[in-house]
């Protein structure tokens, strides 16, 4: 060995040996595996590393196709430092170390790989963008509405069949605008009614082991799967509107470290895709709608009629939810305005009309929830929903 390998191995080992006397107490690199959940310490990452999920998994002898982190990740660092004369003429030494601490759970059936489940958007059996000599003279805007995804869950056909049957959807939509033979809408209004992704919050987390996709995935998944929405819409209507309300799955937090109402992953997901468009520059005939600060409704005019947007986990039964409505009223809120309430949260299609007003319930997109099933018996019949406002007037509802 020469001597200038000699003197790179000293370093190297008077190095090794700064860093983990520095290493802060309790961050030293660990693995321990409890009850199925393995407690991990990463081993010190130098600054300007930022390892993702399948590199901290990897780097710890965990297969990311096998494994997954949960409950997200928390970190550390401080600085190292060699004085000068310490490892010969080199000079003095010095760089600042991280570690990680997560949690791995093993995937439930395996991974799923989200590339191939993005694959389902791409199958489009392509309807053609008529160019449209003229478009429709009434005010009718075309309402096209999903409530809970629940992206990720395993229960049912999983991940995959929700896209399925969003994408399936989304072309009937299509389809059904091209069959009114009115031309150009003026209007066609996009609903997103919450608990969009499966999260890890529901249930104060016992869902996480029913759960195939990371936090981060399943709002990636979300995201393209609006995008593909809007892009499939937006061809044949002057003007769409997108709505995205939180429900209780998809809150970004757990109640242990509770937020604001409007801290939801439904919400970053369309934020998102504002941007996505904004930046296209060729949909500024599209918006986008999201609560406000600290709140769960967004109300808007639709079709000659005022319509406002909630989960629907703000009451225990569905029949409390026109008490909360009253409520919205008396409290001379945006939603007390509306004259068509729309939710999603109890999975299962319910109208019902009080005087002019009007509540719609919408089916789950996701195929069947197993602790449902197995309590009452009860499958899930899932769609989305259309229906048309034309001059006021609701017609045309369709399960899709």
């Amino acid at each position: 060995m020469s001597l200038l390998e000699e003197l790179t191995k000293t370093r190297q080992v008077a190095e090794e040996r700064a860093i983990e006397k520095a290493t802060p107490a309790g961050w030293r690199p660990s693995v321990r595996t409890d009850d199925g959940t393995a407690t991990v310490v990463s081993k010190p990452y130098e600054s300007g590393v930022t390892p993702d999920e399948r590199e901290l998994l990897t780097a710890h002898g965990f297969d990311p196709e096998l494994w997954m982190i949960t409950g997200g990740v928390r970190s550390t660092s401080w600085d190292v430092y060699i004085p000068k004369g310490a490892q010969g003429e080199d000079g003095e030494w010095k760089d600042k170390f991280y570690a990680f601490r997560f949690n791995a759970v093993e995937r439930p059936q395996g991974r799923v790989n989200v590339d191939e489940l993005l694959e389902v958007l791409d199958r489009v059996v392509e309807l053609p963008v008529r160019q449209y000599a003229h478009r429709d003279g009434s005010d009718r805007s075309y309402v096209v509405a999903f409530g809970d995804l629940q992206l990720g869950k395993v229960d049912g056909d999983g991940t995959e069949g929700t896209l399925r049957r969003f994408n399936q959807s989304v072309e009937r939509a299509r389809a059904a605008i091209a069959d009114m033979r009115v031309g150009k809408l003026g209007h066609v209004h996009l609903v997103f009614a919450g608990d969009c992704v499966e999260g890890f919050n529901s249930q104060k987390g016992t869902n996480a082991w029913r759960t195939e996709l990371t936090i981060t995935e399943q709002v990636r998944v979300l995201r393209r799967l609006m995008l593909h929405a809007v892009t499939q819409l937006a061809p044949h209507a002057d003007r769409l509107t997108v709505v995205s309300v939180p429900g209780n799955h998809d809150r970004a937090m757990p109640d242990t470290h509770k937020t604001r109402s409007d801290d939801s992953w439904a919400i970053e997901a369309l934020e998102a895709v504002r941007d996505a468009l904004e930046l296209s520059g060729n949909y500024n005939h599209v918006e986008c709608y999201v609560p406000g600060v600290d709140e769960e409704a967004v109300t808007l005019s639709v079709g000659g009629r005022t319509l406002t947007h909630i989960h629907g986990h703000q009451t225990r039964s569905q029949a409390k939810l026109w008490d909360w409505w009253k409520g919205q009223t008396f409290g001379k809120h945006a939603s007390g305005d509306a004259d068509i309430l729309i939710h999603g949260h109890y999975h299962h299609w319910h109208s019902e009309a009080k005087g002019d007003r009007l509540m719609i319930g919408l089916p789950a997109l996701e195929s069947e929830s197993a602790w449902w099933r197995q309590t009452t018996g009860e499958t899930g019949n899932p769609s989305g929903l259309t229906f048309t406002l034309i001059d006021g007037s609701i017609g045309d509802i369709n399960f899709v």
